[in-house]
């Protein structure tokens, strides 16, 4: 197989990928509305967008002081002045996921009565989003590592949220906000520089980096 036809060929695939990922977040969505208030939508939308925004607006902070204030530094502040709405998006999308994830594996235990049965459904269930999702961060690394240094501040938060009112002094309470949120933010801001440093490029990272802040050269 020649070069040209592999990069034509693995073009193809990632629209082909870019297509059934867009699919996916269409039916979760409309699974969230339909299945989901308005309100726990909207008030789970607004903490995953505060974190999304947090992240966003220090990556361009830094970009600044990194580079200083530029022509090109307008289309960052055209960026932060629309984060708010791409933050509460990616809110409604993320959660979305969530409970389309959640649910299934729900659905999935709840048809078999069985223990042997929920342990089966639940590694499958597993092992599929876990290839999934190594496949995505082979191709999409700066991505992933957003996404799992986002998932590392809900989790921490989530954690807060459903301990506060029991023991917040119980040490395990510590453990489990250092262990299943920390480690996970540093793991997910690891990915983030390992797909920006390494070759080939994240190539999402790579143009928005290049819309949004400076022209980055591959």
């Amino acid at each position: 197989m020649s070069a040209t036809h592999a990069k034509s060929h693995g073009d193809k695939m990632e629209r082909i990928g870019a297509i059934l990922g867009v699919v996916l977040l269409l039916i979760v969505l409309i699974y969230t509305y339909f299945n989901r208030t308005v309100q726990e939508w909207f008030n789970y939308a607004v903490y995953i967008g505060l974190f999304v925004f947090v992240i966003i607006t220090t990556i361009i902070i830094y970009n600044i002081i990194q580079h200083g204030f530029s022509k090109s530094s307008w289309k960052t502040i055209g960026l932060f002045l629309s984060l708010p709405l791409l933050s509460l998006t990616g809110g409604f999308s993320y959660y979305a996921f969530g409970v389309g994830i959640k649910d299934l594996f729900l659905w999935l235990i709840s048809t078999s009565h069985t223990i042997s049965g929920s342990i089966v459904y639940t590694i499958l269930l597993c092992l599929a989003i876990g290839i999934i999702l190594f496949f995505f961060r082979l191709k999409r690394r700066v991505i992933y590592g957003f996404v799992e240094t986002v998932t590392g501040l809900i989790v921490a938060g989530h954690r807060v949220y459903s301990n506060f009112e029991i023991d917040i002094q119980n040490p395990d309470f510590y453990l489990a906000i250092l262990t299943a949120g920390i480690f996970l933010v540093v793991r997910g801001i690891d990915n983030m520089h390992q797909g920006w440093i390494t070759n080939p490029k994240d190539p999402w990272a790579v143009k928005i980096y290049s819309k949004f802040f400076r022209k980055e050269r591959i």
